[in-house]
């Protein structure tokens, strides 16, 4: 342990980088100069803490049930129609004798 931690030491003075960067790099919030990353980041650190799911892990959710609810519409549309097709046939079933000389 004391072995692994000299080493931490050794490279952490030998390698000119700041603690602050060293600490960045392992956690999930990105250093950047842009605004939008910066405040992406922290909308998506607030988001974590409130709700245990990232922005994106709640886009991916809403996009999964929208397809889900398209894909029951869709079955449920298809089985209105075959329900149409079986009402037609057989009212032109039973008025064929009608019409047919």
């Amino acid at each position: 342990m004391k072995k692994i931690f000299m080493l931490c030491v050794i490279l952490i003075t030998c390698s000119s980088c700041s603690e602050f960067a060293l600490l960045a790099s392992g956690s999930s919030i990105a250093i950047s100069q842009n605004a939008y990353v910066k405040a992406y980041n922290s909308v998506d650190v607030l988001t974590i803490v409130g709700t245990n799911k990232s922005v994106q892990k709640h886009a991916y959710e809403s996009i999964k049930d929208y397809g889900k609810s398209i894909e029951l519409k869709r079955q449920k549309l298809l089985a209105e129609l075959e329900q149409l097709k079986k009402g037609k046939k057989y009212i032109y079933d039973k008025t064929w004798g009608l019409t047919h000389n």
